[in-house]
């Protein structure tokens, strides 16, 4: 094949993910085979080629693996250290964080990072949002705050005029952290049942590539693909295309890759990005579309949930100060289940019923659990 001197120099960033969708259409308990039937199909693929690449967030996931599957849990360990498992996101649950307070949204990274440190050693410095929609305008201070400098954010061409596929964002308050967004959130890129690689597919890489290269300056161009929603191994075809184009070193240049190694390389190539102050958020259709569709009830039940949450840690505080006993492990496990139900999807109220009932009976029991720890510690 001719190589064209357009496509020298640029870097096609191919990032293997799939995105599972904690609760959805389906209940927790399939969620766990998925994450098991994913996550070894990823260190399988990592096993037989050492170019390949994952990358997974929410650390909700990896802490259910841990408790279930914990032979899987220490293969992760293993390839996460070998750096071909990227542990991204830094967050506990990709939650929606329209109806999240700030103080929600502070605890999804705090638990997310401590346990990435807690189980890897690692301070995870790129968030992950695979389902970008309607961000707390807040959130780059936070992010900023927390360690966290990079975000990749998916869907933004379905919701916003705006939209770069790198760009700085800046918050309300001026604080600014460097963004890759997403055209999908997840896409089966190079999959041709009839010619699983032919002239055609490099073109798909060319076109996507180029279009980024001179409209937007890049040089290094980002694409995550695989599976989505309910997870999935990925294809092998995806994966033999990949690996004949980086063996045949056609242009434009691709190679199995990370967030971390593509934004090293793009801020490198790319130092001055243009700064947009919304993100899916206040001025787009995301917003509006996203708080429309949302559960009434669940809003109430979370509005409820953080505001007593607030009250039974001041008394917490209260008492440590006193040198009183106080329980901060329930503290911490009532955060993390409010937390998981402001994942996007439950949040949403796009799930099925079961999964519905289960979300009231979660707050039922958060709000037993507060009003208990407060009784207790009102006592004191």
């Amino acid at each position: 094949m001719k190589d064209n001197k357009l496509y020298r120099g640029i870097s096609v960033h191919m990032v293997p993910h799939a995105h599972i969708d904690m609760l959805w259409l389906w209940d927790w308990r399939e969620t766990l085979s998925v994450f098991k039937n994913t996550f070894g199909g990823m260190l399988h693929a990592m096993g037989k080629n050492s170019q390949f690449t994952y990358t997974q967030n929410s650390a909700v996931a990896y802490c259910a693996v841990e408790k279930h599957f914990p032979a899987l849990f220490k293969k992760i360990q293993k390839f996460a250290g070998k750096g071909q498992w990227e542990i991204s996101g830094g967050a506990w649950v990709e939650a929606f964080e329209a109806i999240a307070s700030g103080e929600s949204i502070v605890r999804n990274y705090f638990y997310g990072k401590k346990y990435f440190k807690d189980k890897f050693n690692l301070d995870v410095t790129t968030a992950f949002n695979a389902e970008g929609t309607a961000f707390a305008p807040c959130l780059p201070q936070i992010l900023k705050q927390s360690g966290i400098d990079r975000f990749v954010v998916g869907r933004q061409t379905e919701f916003s005029e705006k939209w770069r596929p790198l760009c700085a964002w800046k918050g309300n308050d001026g604080t600014a952290v460097t963004v890759a967004c997403l055209r999908h959130y997840w896409h089966p890129f190079f999959i041709d049942t009839c010619n699983p690689y032919t002239p055609q597919t490099i073109n798909e890489v060319r076109a996507y590539s180029s279009e980024l290269r001179f409209k937007h300056g890049l040089k290094d161009v980002l694409y995550v693909f695989g599976q989505g929603d309910h997870g999935g191994n990925p294809d092998k075809r995806d994966v033999k295309n990949i690996l004949e184009m980086i063996k045949t070193r056609a242009q434009p240049r691709v190679r199995f890759s990370t967030f971390r190694r593509f934004f090293d390389a793009a801020l490198k190539h790319t130092p001055a990005v243009p700064v947009i102050d919304d993100l899916g958020g206040r001025n787009s259709p995301a917003r509006s579309i996203s708080l429309g569709c949302s559960w009434a009830r669940h809003k109430r039940s979370n509005a409820m949930a953080e505001s007593k949450m607030i009250s039974a840690e001041f008394l917490a505080a209260l008492c440590f100060l006193r040198g009183l006993p106080h329980r901060q492990e329930v503290l911490d496990a009532l955060w993390k289940e409010i937390l998981f139900n402001q994942f996007h999807d439950v949040a949403w109220g796009s799930c099925i019923e079961e999964v519905r009932r289960h979300t009231e009976r979660s707050y039922r029991s958060i709000q037993r659990g507060l009003d208990l720890h407060t009784h207790a510690s009102r006592r004191l």
